[in-house]
């Protein structure tokens, strides 16, 4: 008789029919949230697609998101992401002369200042506003200008230290704050002049 051409029933998990070893298995049609809609299996491994430094990678089988997300790459002549969301990620730039450079950190711009002279004709500039907790700006040495370019930097003790140095405070645009819990500014045998921004500080020393 024909009863052969019968197949097995359809089970509520399946959607291919393998006639040889005579039993149903799952194609996994579709996934949600990496686990397929029909029998509930999770994706056999991630693969494929591209991280960003906002965005994890796509799962090219199930499209799921996967993964860590890269650290920002700093182009140190503009400052901005290379690794995907082209965001301003520098904290700091220092320019001398016509040469700007740009740099991850605040400390890192005033490493890099700590030789110049007033014929350099430094300045160090904010990116962005930046919230140091309980690190501070330690300035040891170096004649520059630091602009806060609007921004706000704040710490929890010293919102700028420096010693042996002359650093004169502006602000290119309005709005700039330099804030320290401890002290705004602790300056220590060295001058400091503010022609702008302002200064917040619980002590003045």
């Amino acid at each position: 008789g024909g009863g052969g051409d019968n197949y097995p029933e359809l089970p509520t998990n399946a959607d291919t029919y393998d006639p040889f070893r005579m039993t149903w298995s799952c194609s996994h049609p579709g996934y949600e949230e990496g686990i397929c809609t029909l029998c509930g299996e999770a994706c056999p491994g991630h693969t494929g697609g591209e991280a960003t430094c906002e965005k994890q990678a796509v799962c090219t089988i199930c499209g799921a998101s996967y993964g860590d997300t890269p650290a920002h790459e700093m182009d140190d002549t503009t400052g901005l992401c290379t690794s995907g969301c082209g965001k301003m990620v520098a904290e700091a730039s220092v320019t001398v002369g016509e040469n700007t450079t740009y740099y991850g950190t605040l400390n890192a711009a005033i490493q890099a200042v700590r030789a110049a002279t007033a014929g350099d004709n430094a300045t160090v500039r904010l990116e962005q506003s930046i919230d140091l907790g309980d690190d501070f700006p330690d300035v040891s040495s170096g004649v520059f200008t630091l602009d806060l370019n609007g921004n706000t930097l704040a710490s929890e003790r010293y919102g700028l230290r420096m010693e042996n140095a002359h650093v004169t405070i502006t602000d290119s645009k309005e709005g700039g704050t330099l804030s320290g819990d401890s002290y705004g500014v602790y300056a220590r045998n060295c001058t400091v002049e503010i022609r702008g921004g302002t200064v917040i500080g619980n002590n003045e020393g």
